[in-house]
């Protein structure tokens, strides 16, 4: 039993130094909307925060979900043609002197469409490894990176006149969620209620209580009781309770 103890506190040890060592950028903010104007996008802006007291090579890379049933795979920017893309960093790599911070410029080059249109942006903190490797009178210099920290930025390309608009549908213990609308947007605070006053509440489960939903996205749930739900909708600008039957 103390041998556990022990590898454990060895463990939490290890991971409270390493995010000490590692964990000296911040990166803000994590959703980036972009809201349609005069038929266009206008540029939006991150910052990359250098809190160490050492400089930082960051690291950034673009991908786009194009189907949200399989938000794993994504399609990763090869850097050839970003108009088809759809999106562009006004840098891929830099380097962030200690205590500073950079802005970024993140660039919409598509038209608004019907629906949303996503996209992640990752930042990453990397450490460089330089190595010369000599071959006969060649010297080639190789970089190895290894990520030591990284965050995953949404973006969200709005649609013209974004609609978030969630369906309810109750079967006894059942709840059947959709998101008829053209853009992305989040339930909240999920509670099932007795009465009309909402006085006799009972909060559902953490993972069913709140939930990210992209437009045209259908979940079931199932629930501790036959009373109807109530939610917090929120989207963009938007927000409303909503309930079921």
């Amino acid at each position: 039993m103390k041998t556990k103890n022990f590898v454990a506190s060895l463990l939490f040890l290890s991971f409270i130094l390493s995010t000490k060592l590692f964990a000296v950028m911040a990166v803000g903010p994590l959703i980036v909307d972009f809201v349609p104007y005069e038929n266009a996008y206008l540029p939006q802006t991150i910052k990359v925060f250098n809190t160490g007291d050492k400089a930082i090579y960051v690291r950034f890379k673009l991908s786009k979900l194009n189907n949200t049933k399989t938000p794993e795979k994504r399609q990763l920017f090869d850097g050839k043609n970003p108009k088809d893309f759809g999106l562009m960093l006004e840098h891929s790599k830099i380097i962030i002197p200690a205590y500073q911070t950079r802005n970024i410029k993140i660039l919409a080059l598509t038209k608004p469409s019907k629906e949303d249109v996503l996209y992640y942006v990752n930042v990453a903190q990397v450490n460089s490894e330089l190595e010369s490797i000599a071959k006969g009178n060649d010297k080639h210099l190789i970089a190895g990176l290894n990520i030591s920290f990284a965050y995953n930025i949404r973006v969200v390309l709005r649609p013209i006149k974004p609609i978030f608009r969630v369906s309810l549908k109750r079967s006894g213990n059942k709840l059947v969620i959709t998101n008829t609308g053209n853009t992305t947007g989040v339930i909240q605070n999920g509670r099932q209620c007795k009465d009309k006053k909402q006085k006799n509440c009972v909060d559902l489960p953490h993972n069913d209580s709140i939930m990210r939903l992209y437009n045209g996205d259908t979940k079931t749930i199932k629930l501790p009781k036959q009373w109807p739900v109530y939610f917090q909708s929120r989207a963009f600008e938007q927000s409303e309770l909503i309930h079921s039957n």
